[in-house]
């Protein structure tokens, strides 16, 4: 269990990082809106908007991490930062301090990317289990229809 003062520089560590990141947001908008220069070459468009795409993707990327800041916020005020969702144990101070917005321990965040990895390694296989559940619980589709590779699927 973290400490007060401890969760007072998580709070102001994340608090930083929100300040940080809302500030270059607001930087790459105002960025993006004040260029006036009318490019004639399309080569040279091509390389603005590409540019600008990728900013963008970074930007979408960071606007997904300012939400885990807020939400991580929300958890200290609420006392509850710290403590893994999935187990209820408490997450360890490294893990913190590498990660400061996780929701899981190391346990279950290993046991969630081996869930993820099979996924991967299989989808094909997983995506069969998953009709075959699916099915079996609404009686769409028979376990021979599965393996024969039938195509039709209610979603």
């Amino acid at each position: 269990m973290l400490t007060k003062k401890k969760l007072k520089n998580f709070e102001k560590l994340l608090n930083e990082r929100l300040d940080n990141l809302l500030s270059e947001a607001n930087k790459t908008v105002s960025g993006m809106t004040s260029f006036k220069d009318n490019l004639p070459d399309p080569a040279d468009r091509a390389t603005l908007e590409s540019d600008r795409n990728f900013t963008l993707r970074i930007r979408d990327r960071e606007r997904k991490l300012i939400l885990k800041i807020k939400e991580a916020l929300e958890r200290i005020d609420e006392g509850n930062y710290g403590i893994c969702e999935e187990c209820g144990d408490d997450i360890s101070e490294p893990r913190l301090k590498a990660r400061p917005v996780t929701t899981l321990c190391i346990e279950c965040k290993k046991r969630q990317e081996d869930k993820e990895k099979v996924f991967c390694l299989f989808p094909l296989e997983m995506t069969k289990i998953k009709r075959l559940c699916y099915d079996a619980s609404y009686g769409k589709k028979s376990r021979e229809d599965l393996q024969r590779g039938g195509h039709h699927h209610p979603y």
